[in-house]
């Protein structure tokens, strides 16, 4: 996995997320990154409800 990483943070295709992971303090854990996507979901559908 690591080298599929190294390849799309240098191929200059996503230029945000290697200046991302190149200047922030940035653990990859895909479980944590999987989670923020359903959670940001979730919490608009909440906020959609309460209307």
């Amino acid at each position: 996995m690591a080298s599929e990483y190294r390849e799309i943070t240098t191929s200059g295709r996503y230029p945000t997320m290697a200046f991302m992971v190149a200047t922030v303090d940035f653990e990859l854990d895909l479980d944590v990154m999987f989670e923020y996507g359903p959670r940001l979901l979730l919490d608009g559908v909440e906020r959609r409800l309460e209307r």
